[in-house]
């Protein structure tokens, strides 16, 4: 059936495809190596130990919420990915800073995104830095590529690209309205999809690229078609949803399964959710459409548990 066969992709593949570097082992970032480190690196590492704590508090609300316990694979997946996306947010914060200054109107930020895009399908392969094996490794040669020339994109592009985007298109200093990020992060999505190059694709739309679009469709045009279409390709294309995933989408169906179910708050007498997804326009489809998010998500919490 159609809900079966969407179960079974939302499994998803054990081996990520791009061979993505945020998922190394945490040891990359080990105590052994902490106590070799200079001074300012070590002030680093404690804020880095913060965002590792304040995600950490995140895991717990949200299996608290959702009724999900995770593996200590997953965890430790998860602490490796915030340490890495910490240390190349280090190595790049005056070039972000730059980049910030930069943007004035969401149309200098969409000249910005079309820079970027062009510069990597037009890049010369050969530097893409595939010698680079550990996250250490590439955030070092991040730094060393700043060092040289502050004003680029540092190679390597497949790891410095993706995360710029979502850190701008998630940046509070480029507080745009939420149709115009809406409006720029899909642009970036078609671009990548209809890119001849598909490893544009495959290292740009990664989770926490979906993360952002899954919320940012939710946000702007309440459809719960669209987050199941953006799911099923996750699951086709390999791409492994995380435990911000699960939180996305399990607030929005814990909603919709009350507008659905037509519950009603027992003092209010008011169909209980957020008062802008009472308002979705409910059908047959929708009903449908929720149960496969819905199965979705179900097998997703089941791989990370």
């Amino acid at each position: 059936s159609q809900l079966g066969d969407i179960g079974e992709s939302a499994k998803l593949t054990t081996d990520d495809i791009r061979n993505y570097p945020v998922s190394l082992i945490s040891s990359i970032f080990s105590e052994k190596d902490h106590k070799q480190m200079p001074g300012s690196e070590k002030a680093s590492k404690i804020l880095t130990d913060d965002k590792v704590t304040a995600l950490l508090d995140k895991v717990a609300g949200v299996e608290s919420s959702l009724n999900l316990k995770m593996n200590k694979e997953v965890l430790e997946t998860l602490e490796a990915k915030e340490r890495f996306n910490a240390a190349i947010n280090g190595a790049m914060e005056k070039y972000l800073a730059d980049l910030h200054s930069q943007i004035e109107t969401d149309y200098d930020f969409l000249a910005l995104v079309k820079r970027f895009l062009n510069m990597y399908v037009n890049r010369d392969t050969i530097l893409d830095n595939n010698d680079l094996k550990s996250s250490a490794e590439i955030v070092s040669h991040i730094k060393n590529q700043l060092s040289f020339n502050s004003k680029d994109l540092p190679r390597p592009y497949g790891v410095t690209l993706p995360f710029t985007l979502v850190k701008l298109l998630t940046s509070k200093e480029l507080n745009f309205p939420s149709e115009r990020k809406y409006a720029l992060a899909s642009y970036i999505y078609q671009e990548c999809k209809n890119s001849n190059d598909i490893s544009l694709y495959l290292n740009v739309c990664n989770v926490d690229f979906y993360n952002l679009l899954l919320q940012l469709s939710w946000d702007n045009f309440r459809e719960v078609y669209q987050l199941k279409q953006l799911t099923t390709e996750m699951s086709i294309n390999g791409i492994r949803g995380d435990i911000y995933t699960v939180e996305i989408l399990g607030k929005i169906a814990h909603e919709l399964r009350h507008i659905n179910d037509g519950i009603v708050d027992e003092d209010t007498g008011i169909i209980e959710g957020n008062p802008l997804t009472v308002g979705v326009v409910w059908c047959r489809e929708n009903s449908v459409d929720l149960l496969l998010l819905e199965n979705y998500l179900k097998k997703l919490k089941e791989s990370l548990a």
